[in-house]
């Protein structure tokens, strides 16, 4: 892949030492819900959060008044535009599933973004419409892009991002995660680190939606005279990276006409062997603990007992999308597509694409407690599916559902961003 340093926008020291990053920083647009929007709002005027995912007023254009506010924030000095080119060392050190301290890190600069069919970067995974939508309209108006698409390499990076140095920028995210930033100015290492990258293709595993929205812009006819157009901003990380977690995003089905939980497990016995539990910690245990070998996943509705669902070794038959291999066929996310939601609940993927009947909550407790009150019709609680997995998918040239992997921590916005006006170094 093509790797370039770039000059960043990103808050002035001042900015920093008098509001604290803490309180500048927030998470990626995906993941500001009303209720943290509102909390970043209160926590400073300056914060990314009011050009990321800014709130939309009445009578006021939400895409143009966030350009507006990062005009603002540059001309009044909160933020600034680097002079010099650079790129960036970004490390999280968090907690990982098993209670230990786990440390990720990850090179930031900016990638060309190609076509997928033979290009260097490949996607993991389907996207949303409703998404896409949202971040053109943000890149249209401000010419600016502060979401870094989360990128896997084979490349040897582990080692070469070891640093001793005190970061440049530091701060917690929401839950506690300190994210540390080096500025990596030396052009002798940018050409260390392009050559190491050179040869290497990448796998997004998070920013699918602005990866791809990035490569639309590209094409635009408003577009063509941005110098850096062509260029995604990215934190790209090496495959066996000790510090690599991924996690499952659970889904919540509402909305289906008609719909009867009974009748739809009375279906589901076509293709599934179903064990009830009388709590969903049980449930999610007996789950967890199901052989690699078999697939399966846990439904959570109102007035029913926690339901799983493994698929039967000789089920009904499947009508398999075409061409997809026995790899894409092992996953529980496709299980769950092509048994459940088409063969059961009659949902289509193009209506998952549109965001019709199916939502991914941010959490299993939003899912579980949405459900058991009946905001929603069910709840589904899955597996994480293994990083190989995905791997070996992709390399055979499947992509998987929608929301298949979750990796935490996610890149926080607000340590630094980008102008397409900016001329590639």
């Amino acid at each position: 892949m093509e790797t370039h340093p770039f000059r960043a926008l990103r808050y002035s020291q001042k900015t920093i030492d008098a509001v604290g990053l803490d309180k500048l920083a927030a998470p990626p647009y995906d993941r500001v819900s009303p209720e943290i929007r509102e909390k970043l709002y209160a926590a400073s005027p300056a914060n990314i959060v009011r050009f990321d995912a800014r709130r939309e007023e009445p009578g006021e254009d939400v895409y143009a008044a966030a350009a507006g506010q990062l005009k603002s924030w540059l001309d009044s000095g909160i933020m600034e535009h680097e002079r010099s080119a650079a790129m960036w060392i970004h490390q999280v050190v968090f907690s990982g599933r098993d209670g230990s301290t786990k440390i990720r890190r990850s090179l930031v600069a900016l990638v060309r973004v190609e076509e997928y069919e033979g290009g260097s970067i490949r996607p993991h995974e389907r996207t949303l419409a409703k998404a896409k939508e949202d971040r053109l309209k943000l890149l249209q108006a401000s010419h600016a892009d502060f979401g870094m698409v989360f990128l896997l390499t084979r490349a040897p990076l582990e080692e070469a991002l070891e640093t001793k140095r005190a970061p440049q920028l530091t701060c917690r995210d929401l839950a506690g995660n300190r994210h540390d930033a080096w500025r990596v100015e030396d052009p002798a290492d940018h050409v260390r680190f392009q050559r190491l990258l050179s040869t290497a293709g990448a796998l997004i595993a998070d920013g699918h939606h602005r990866y791809e929205t990035a490569l639309k812009f590209s094409k635009m006819p408003e577009a063509e005279k941005l110098p850096s157009v062509k260029m995604k901003l990215c934190a790209i990380v090496d495959v066996a990276s000790p510090g690599l977690e991924a996690f499952a995003i659970p889904r919540l089905v509402s909305g289906l006409p008609n719909f009867s939980v009974r009748a739809s497990l009375k279906r589901a016995a076509d293709y599934f062997e179903p064990t009830a539990f009388a709590s969903v910690k049980e449930g999610r245990r007996a789950l967890a603990g199901l052989p690699g070998n078999r697939n399966g996943f846990l439904l959570v509705t109102k007035g029913e007992p926690p339901t799983l669902l493994v698929l039967k070794e000789k089920p009904a038959p499947l009508s398999w999308p075409e061409g997809k291999r026995e790899a894409w066929r092992r996953l529980d996310v496709a299980v769950l597509e092509v048994a459940f939601f088409w063969s059961v609940l009659n949902i289509s993927p193009a209506e998952i694409e549109h965001g019709e009947f199916v939502s991914f909550p941010k959490d299993e407790a939003a899912a579980i407690a949405a459900a058991q009150a009946g905001a929603g019709s069910l709840a589904i609680l899955l597996r994480p599916t293994p990083i190989g997995a995905v791997q070996e998918v992709v390399a055979q040239g499947d992509v998987l559902p929608q929301k298949s992997t979750l990796f935490e921590p996610k890149m926080i916005s607000g340590l630094f961003g980008v102008s397409l006006e900016d001329q590639i170094v």
